[in-house]
């Protein structure tokens, strides 16, 4: 399983030249294989980056949203602080 951070994903999905060919075809292998993972706080931060206009998305952040989760991510794992002692 590969874990894909915001701009990895967003890069993926709406501007692959952005992404080296090995980067491209390790995603493509995920997929194909044991599957694609985003932490939680990559919804939210998509959305605000689309807000401020500082990435572009092929569509409006609600649906570009509700397209991510047709996709066959294997796991949206929650993101964790550390705790403190």
């Amino acid at each position: 399983m590969i874990l894909l951070d915001t701009h990895a994903l967003i890069w993926y999905l709406t501007e692959p030249e952005k992404m080296s060919k090995a980067s491209t075809r390790a995603v493509d292998a995920s997929f194909a294989g044991e599957g694609v993972g985003i932490v939680d706080t990559t919804l939210s931060e998509t959305a605000m980056l689309a807000q401020k206009k500082q990435v572009v998305l092929t569509e409006d952040v609600q649906e570009w949203l509700q397209d991510l989760a047709l996709l066959p991510l294997s796991a949206v794992s929650p993101s964790r602080r550390p705790l403190r002692c």
